[in-house]
């Protein structure tokens, strides 16, 4: 997991296996960007937002420049396909339709359940997703050196969802979860994390 630490000058870096390196520098907005999520000095954090911050610009290796953010995409098109893929994920999930959300899974991605494990979380939990609501949607055109760590998408979108779980038969839970979705030959699928995590 991604950890923020300080050198002895005074200045930040993350402590993460990625891209063939184990520290990155993280610029002050970085840190600041880290701050305004509850994440200090000796914090772990999820790989989910260390990604955003190399998405952004922030983070990036040794003594060279920052990497260049990935572009933002303005594609209405696009951005209205993953808002359509976004939904009929969690309508099928939410119908208990587990084979066929399954099949909107990249299962590349290394920390990926395998499909049993993904039955339970979604399909054999009795207080399972009651409801959901895209809050916001952030699409990447990813450049041609990029998509081979995406495994040849062409374009990521960060996608917060507020879901809620039930705890128990009468008490829901509503929270905020980051999804990451990919695009290959115009069909998105998501970098699954359960809801739970």
């Amino acid at each position: 997991m991604p950890t923020l630490q300080r050198r002895n000058d005074g200045c930040f870096f993350v402590r993460h296996f990625y891209r063939e390196h184990h520290t990155w520098q993280i610029q002050g907005e970085g840190v600041r960007f880290l701050e305004r999520r509850g994440i200090r000095e000796g914090s772990r954090f999820p790989t989910d937002l260390f990604m955003e911050l190399w998405m952004r610009g922030l983070v990036y290796h040794g003594n060279s420049t920052a990497n260049r953010p990935i572009a933002l995409c303005r594609d209405t098109v696009a951005m209205a396909a993953v808002r359509t893929h976004v939904r009929k994920f969690h309508q099928l999930i939410y119908s208990t339709k587990v084979d066929q959300a399954w099949a909107m899974v990249w299962e590349n991605e290394p920390s990926t359940l395998a499909l049993e494990q993904f039955r339970v979380e979604v399909g054999g939990n009795p207080y399972g997703l009651r409801s959901w609501s895209i809050r916001d949607i952030v699409l990447y055109d990813l450049p041609a050196d990029f998509q081979p760590d995406f495994a040849g998408a062409k374009r990521f979108a960060g996608v917060t969802v507020q879901i809620s779980l039930a705890a128990s038969e009468a008490e829901f839970r509503a929270r905020d979860v980051t999804q990451y979705w990919l695009e290959f030959r115009d069909e998105w699928r998501v970098a699954w994390n359960p809801f739970r995590s």
